[in-house]
C-alpha cells in the first residue's frame, strides 16, 4: 500500500505541517517507510508504518499524509471539455 500512497523522493508532510522527504518505502519490519526530517538545521531519519502513520497504535500529528496526486494530473472539468470541443471539430 505504502507503494501507492508515497513514492521515494517525493516531499509530503505530516499531519502538524512538517516537511517530510521519503527515501525509502520498502523497509523491513513493521514500519516500511523511512522519510528524512529535519530539526534543527539537520536532517534525521524517521520510520514509519505502511500507511503513513507514525505510531502503531494511534493518531499522531507526525502522521505522513499522502500527496494528492490525482487532483494535480487531472485537468479541470471545463478544461477537458474545452479539448474534447477542439478534436471534434
Amino acid at each position: 500500500m505504502s507503494r501507492d500512497l508515497f513514492k521515494p523522493g517525493e516531499t509530503c508532510r505530516t499531519r502538524n505541517g512538517k516537511r517530510a522527504r521519503v527515501i525509502c518505502v520498502d523497509a523491513k519490519g513493521r514500519q516500511s517507510i523511512v522519510a528524512l526530517m529535519e530539526k534543527d538545521g539537520e536532517e534525521s531519519p524517521v520510520k514509519f508504518c505502511h500507511d503513513g502513520t507514525r505510531q502503531l497504535d494511534g493518531r499522531s500529528g507526525l502522521d505522513l499524509i499522502p500527496n494528492a496526486r490525482d487532483r494535480a494530473e487531472t485537468p479541470p472539468r471545463d478544461d477537458a471539455a474545452a479539448l474534447i470541443d477542439h478534436h471534434s471539430v
